[in-house]
């Protein structure tokens, strides 16, 4: 493996600081074998390869705690201002241009949990309602009907699951877009078996959008 890297090293002009890296390992590769890598190439092992570009490198199945961090971004906005201070069309607007668009960046690649979305909307929810963790108050409209368009009687607000199915479509129309592509195809053979007729509605197609990895 070293070989290979010094190789493309030496190809690409490109230098590899192994003090600076880090090497995963699957479980399924005995310790031995791993601390044996480990040694050749000089660099710690880790079970954690962190975050790339903000978006955590996923290597298990997701749970609540995967993404914890983008809700936590949202809380801690609302934290900072006082929601019974601004006026409802104040409040709709932050949800708008602040709160909503937070977990954007992420839902761009990763199929976030239904349970994510909901923990999403609920934060939005209250803080539009005036809720908070001391004071409960009434929601006097439904949520889909908040998130309908204005045309429509709603505040056009947005469902974060919605917001995140639309995003990951977008990725789904690229790979149609550019099937001879070197991504296109890796993602293609890998999880759609070589047939991209099936990208909306094949079960592995949720594999794409996990995360860069």
């Amino acid at each position: 493996m070293k070989r290979c890297l010094n190789n493309f090293c030496r190809a690409s002009g490109q230098v590899v600081s192994f003090e600076k890296s880090q090497i995963f390992c699957s479980p399924n590769v005995p310790n031995s074998l791993a601390a044996e890598i480990s040694s050749i190439c000089e660099s710690p092992l880790t079970s954690n390869l962190g975050k790339y570009l903000g978006v955590p490198l996923i290597h298990s199945r997701l749970n609540k705690a995967t993404y914890r961090s983008v809700v936590d971004k949202v809380q801690q906005k609302l934290t900072a201002w006082k929601g019974k201070l601004l006026s409802l069309p104040g409040r709709v607007t932050l949800i708008q241009s602040v709160t909503a668009s937070i977990p954007l960046y992420t839902m761009q690649t990763v199929w976030l949990l239904a349970s994510t979305c909901e923990e999403l909307d609920k934060i939005n929810r209250n803080f539009l309602w005036g809720s908070s963790d001391d004071v409960s108050k009434a929601h006097l409209v439904k949520w889909d009907t908040v998130c309908k368009s204005k045309k429509k009687g709603g505040l056009g607000l947005k469902q974060t699951d919605l917001i995140n199915q639309s995003m990951l479509a977008k990725v789904g129309w690229r790979l149609l877009q550019h099937k001879e592509s070197l991504w296109s195809n890796a993602l293609i053979q890998k999880y759609l078996k070589g047939n991209v007729s099936n990208i909306f509605c094949n079960e592995r197609a949720k594999h794409l959008h996990p995360s860069p990895t």
